[in-house]
């Protein structure tokens, strides 16, 4: 099996906005793109971080996709080892499976880290397979200051 992986072009949409409609970030599996997803991280602004993923199956009635969020926050913690400031991850929340053709849209948040001032998601689509491991596309990153 080959699996080649794209990154979309990001454009200038506006701070937090990750790909878009018309050049969405796709996971390919075998070489043929499989799923696509768009989407927005951004400060919610109820004390929430909140990642909005736009995804669709590109090959319907096949295996379902789905968007996956990795939250992290900037600061001083024990992950970060000796007391230096850094990233640290905080948790991982997925979309729900879908295998439809339309896009479909799905949030997910996480509450403010009090001990922090800045938040980054990374953002992807996976092909869910049930027999190997899943094809993914890039990480796209996104951050605020808070």
């Amino acid at each position: 099996m080959l699996i080649i992986v794209l990154g979309c072009a990001q454009s200038a949409m506006g701070a937090g906005w990750w790909c878009s409609e018309d050049r969405p970030l796709k996971v390919y599996d075998d070489g043929v793109a499989s799923g696509a997803a768009y989407g927005h991280f951004y400060n919610y602004g109820d004390g929430r971080s909140m990642s909005t993923a736009y995804y669709k199956d590109l090959r319907p009635g096949g295996e379902d996709v789905r968007v996956e969020t990795d939250f992290y926050w900037w600061g001083t913690d024990t992950d970060c080892g000796d007391g230096r400031t850094c990233f640290w991850h905080d948790v991982s929340k997925q979309t729900d499976r879908y295998d439809g053709k339309r896009w479909r849209k799905h949030a997910r948040a996480r509450y403010l880290d009090g001990r922090s001032s800045r938040s980054r998601g990374l953002m992807d689509i996976c092909e869910i397979h049930s027999w190997g491991n899943d094809p993914c596309s890039p990480q796209m990153v996104e951050t605020f200051d808070y």
